[in-house]
């Protein structure tokens, strides 16, 4: 055996370009002479290594209906980057124009996720075009098939684009004002119940959770004065689960969006997307002036919604905190620990910065004068 990939063309060493023909041809061979071959070269030991992940993915492909007779001859795969949850696969077969995403959710990392209630949410969504079409999806265990939106990320140029920011608005503004989710999440008693369960796990937390505790009781308090309306909410509304594209004619073109991957949606308040949006996207205070004028259709934010805002910030940061966490106590394995780690550090110091800051202490103050008045009437005044 040759130790290059030269027999498959000139540009062979990017396994990128022919991966699907060698990995079927290799998966042909028996097992001792698949593992010969891994010890050819590098490439070879990847393409060996690629080919043993497509043979072991084959049963659970053939689960979806459409794919059950598949095999790697027809098969086109192409692992995905991306989110900490599941291993995504873009799928393709030969001869066939359309495509397909692959979800396959990651060991340990469905601790807060129903599954059902995902199915019911992400499919609502799809009849009202905002999610992408959803051919498959197995609530007993979260396999999904989707349709395959070729689009580009939200990045930073995108953000930037005051027409971009207009239609995430939108997008959200339809779903919230869509039917609520038959699922809820009470978002003070789920973190606390995480925690517990981490503290009677011995887990190391990252420093002392003393003062945020003591902090979200007080908020819990705050908010219990309140009845804030539930409206269906995707709850990890971060820009990568946004997919951009573009329809029309040269003049004519018309920004389309998409949200992805329900696994955490429910019925919740609808300042959480807003500001779980801004956080996850990096937001300017203006781009974030830009997003909240356009969804409440309103020149100038009233400092209700503003005091809103701050005051999710810190309950936010502390989420993703308890979630990096419970990644890590439940040895999920969709990416390497140290990225939960990371994450988890990275929010801790955030939840604390928020919680510290003069901006936080106003927005309490002020929701409290509020709670505080004769005419209070247990409404917020948006």
């Amino acid at each position: 055996m040759k130790s290059k990939l030269d027999f498959f063309g000139k540009n062979s060493i990017n396994p990128e370009s022919h991966d699907y023909l060698i990995t079927y041809i290799l998966s042909l061979l028996d097992t001792q002479s698949l593992g010969r071959a891994a010890r050819v070269s590098k490439d070879w030991n990847t393409l060996v290594t690629l080919t043993r992940r497509y043979l072991d993915l084959l049963p659970t492909i053939r689960r979806i209906p459409c794919f059950n007779t598949v095999g790697l001859d027809v098969l086109r795969l192409k692992l995905l980057a991306g989110g900490m949850t599941n291993t995504t696969y873009k799928v393709g077969i030969r001869s066939m124009h359309e495509e397909w995403v692959l979800r396959i959710p990651g060991e340990g990392s469905s601790a807060f996720i129903a599954r059902e209630d995902e199915a019911h949410n992400a499919l609502q969504a799809e009849k009202l075009e905002i999610n992408v079409p959803v051919p498959y999806f197995d609530p007993v265990d979260g396999l999904q098939l989707t349709r395959f939106v070729d689009g580009v990320k939200l990045d930073e140029e995108a953000l930037a684009r005051k027409d971009i920011l207009h239609s995430i608005a939108a997008i959200m503004r339809r779903l919230h004002c869509s039917k609520p989710f038959p699922n809820k999440v009470t978002i003070f008693e789920r973190n606390e119940e995480l925690l517990q369960v981490l503290k009677d796990k011995k887990f190391p937390f990252s420093g002392d959770i003393g003062f945020i505790e003591a902090q979200m009781g007080e908020l819990k308090k705050l908010f219990s004065a309140y009845h804030i309306e539930m409206r269906p909410c995707h709850n990890d509304a971060t820009p990568l689960n946004f997919i951009l594209s573009f329809e029309g004619e040269e003049h004519n073109i018309k920004i389309k969006l998409h949200m992805i991957d329900w696994e955490y949606s429910s019925s919740n308040d609808l300042i959480w997307d807003l500001v779980y949006f801004a956080l996850e996207g990096n937001l300017s205070q203006e781009q974030t002036l830009i997003l909240l004028s356009s969804y409440f259709d309103m020149e100038h934010v009233p400092e209700a919604v503003l005091a809103w805002v701050e005051i999710y910030k810190p309950i936010i940061e502390w989420w993703i905190t308890i979630w990096s966490w419970t990644q890590m106590a439940n040895k999920a394995n969709a990416v390497g620990i140290d990225a939960y780690k990371e994450l988890g550090e990275t929010c801790y110091k955030k939840t604390l910065i928020y919680l510290n800051s003069e901006e936080y202490k106003s927005a309490f103050s002020s929701i409290e004068d509020e709670k505080a008045k004769v005419t209070f009437s247990g409404h917020r005044a948006f």
